[in-house]
């Protein structure tokens, strides 16, 4: 009976959550298998199971679920994997800016990061002129993870570029 009632949803799931979701077939394909697997969990246990909706609407809305987790993960990693790009290219630019001695771009940086916040300055110096790791910087600053961090110190940076854009190099 799993079986049938496995192929007969199986097609209007993946074509539905086809449209829906941007991901690979391999992912939909295990969304619907997690939710056929979920629903006979659920009747096995000795907890009373009662439907209120269809048992179609049912199984659909468990893989949609695990196709939402699913996007929600890989935004996250994109995300921080955007953030590492940025700070390792950022990294690259204020270590040559801030290590040549009395060069223009060296003095504009400084006067800059002064205006900054107390805290952005603190997180910029740590990070870039220290070299301090993120998870130095987490513990020393008490932030509750790496992400946190690393939103931070981008936050920081895009407030000093502003900086520039609004006092120009003289």
């Amino acid at each position: 009976m799993l079986d049938q009632l496995y192929y007969k949803y199986r097609p209007e799931f993946l074509k539905w959550a086809r449209s829906r979701f941007k991901t690979t077939p391999n992912d939909l394909e295990d969304a619907w298998q997690d939710a056929v697997i979920a629903l006979y969990e659920r009747t096995k246990s000795l907890r009373p199971f009662v439907l209120k909706c269809s048992l179609r609407s049912y199984l659909f809305a468990i893989g949609s679920k695990r196709l939402l987790q699913n996007h929600r993960k890989m935004k996250r990693f994109l995300w921080k994997n955007e953030i590492d790009d940025t700070l390792l290219h950022e990294y690259e630019v204020f270590t040559f800016e801030w290590d040549v001695p009395g060069h223009a771009n060296g003095e504009a940086l400084s006067a800059r990061i002064n205006l900054l916040s107390t805290q952005c300055r603190d997180l910029l110096l740590s990070r870039y002129y220290q070299g301090k790791k993120l998870t130095d910087i987490q513990e020393e600053f008490d932030y509750p993870n790496l992400n946190t961090v690393s939103a931070s110190i981008s936050r920081c940076l895009k407030r000093l570029k502003g900086l520039f854009e609004e006092i120009p190099i003289l």
